[in-house]
């Protein structure tokens, strides 16, 4: 099943990216990182939208929104064990820890 197309923005400018648990994921963008919910939205308004900076959009019934400041994230890795996102971003490659709380903000 194809939740997203190519079109979207985040899609499109995509490094890398990691699932959550079943209902989110996370992807390294050039623009940021962002949290896409699946199942935050409970109707099924298919529109499609153009990505702005700090967002919450609806597409095919997901939530897409970005999570801290708009670096560019290489890499992306969740250690569930400790609830933490790793993510590498950066013109310098910095190593960020991200509890997962942060996804709920």
């Amino acid at each position: 099943k194809e939740v997203m197309d190519n079109t979207v923005t985040v899609i499109k400018n995509a490094l890398s990216a990691t699932p959550i648990d079943k209902d989110r994921l996370v992807v390294g963008t050039e623009d940021g990182l962002f949290c896409v919910d699946l199942e935050r939205d409970g109707n099924n308004d298919h529109g499609k939208f153009q990505v702005t900076k700090h967002l919450i959009k609806r597409f095919f019934g997901a939530e897409i929104c970005r999570v801290g400041d708009g670096k560019k994230i290489y890499q992306v890795e969740y250690l569930q064990e400790e609830q933490l996102i790793i993510a590498l971003a950066g013109k310098q490659r910095q190593m960020r820890l991200i509890p997962i709380r942060a996804l709920d903000q």
